[in-house]
């Protein structure tokens, strides 16, 4: 009897991938600023609090 032949992979159609979208990176900015910024109070707050 004759041996099965492989089937041969077919290739899958290459689609290019869609770019990402940028999503806020100016406004990650001014938010990264306003917690380092409210983060600073609250340090400066807890170094008055243990003077007293």
């Amino acid at each position: 009897p004759e041996k099965p032949q492989p089937k041969k992979p077919t290739p899958a159609p290459k689609t290019p991938a869609p770019a990402l979208p940028q999503t806020g990176t100016a406004s990650g900015i001014g938010l990264s600023v306003l917690g380092m910024i409210l983060a600073g109070f609250g340090l400066f707050g807890l170094k008055k609090q243990k003077e007293n």
